[in-house]
């Protein structure tokens, strides 16, 4: 087996029709370039680059890191990696810093961000670009987590409202209230005035009572 098996340097019809990215260039030259694109991600663990050139490289990002898992004493992995990576000293970083990482990590190694086009639209032909990286890089997120601001109109009032539930003992209050009594904010508790409708069953209605001949009276 060799590594040609697992990175195919020809693009192969899918089953749809469509055939992989040929990128405008031949399929050596599309090697060499999905070569350098592997080695700069392993590199710097965050490459900015066009949308189409790192969908087609995280495909063989993630393909790297599987086969690396087999261990550097394994000569079919040793062989991936070596072909793949132009430089040698990222060989080492490859199976002591990224295999580790993502040793009990089923797949998913990678993060491909979309950021939009190229040039603010400024360019009729401008191609999106996106950022391309494996997880747990020790760069800052691309996207902040969402903190909450105590500040924001909507805390400083519901945390009003919850001071002023704590100071009355609104909860405590609500647990004992039972159904049919209404709470006047005042600290006191007054029956409810509502007057509840009561469910009449037509089964039990009473019928009236007929009239009697007696009842009617007699004919003059």
């Amino acid at each position: 087996m060799s590594a040609r098996k697992y990175f195919p340097n020809h693009p192969r019809q899918r089953r749809h029709g469509r055939m992989f990215r040929n990128m405008s260039r031949g399929p050596q030259a599309r090697l060499r370039l999905l070569q350098g694109m592997v080695t700069a991600l392993v590199r710097h663990e965050r490459i900015e680059t066009s949308y189409s050139k790192a969908h087609e490289t995280q495909k063989y990002a993630e393909k790297l890191i599987d086969v690396a898992k087999r261990g550097y004493k394994n000569p079919e992995a040793m062989k991936v990696a070596t072909t793949w990576l132009t430089e040698e000293d990222l060989v080492h970083k490859l199976f002591k810093v990224l295999v580790p990482r993502y040793e009990n990590s089923p797949g998913n190694y990678t993060k491909l961000w979309n950021i939009g086009e190229r040039g603010n639209h400024l360019h009729p032909k401008a191609s999106p670009m996106a950022f391309l990286e494996y997880c747990g890089n020790p760069f800052p997120p691309l996207q902040p987590t969402k903190k909450k601001n105590p500040n924001w109109l909507i805390n400083v009032l519901l945390q009003g409202v919850k001071d002023d539930v704590e100071k009355t003992d609104a909860l405590e209050l609500a647990k004992t209230v039972t159904l049919g009594t209404k709470y006047d904010f005042t600290g006191n508790l007054d029956q409810d005035v509502r007057v509840k409708k009561q469910s009449v069953d037509t089964s039990s209605k009473t019928k009236t009572d007929k009239k009697t001949p007696d009842d009617e009276g007699t004919p003059v």
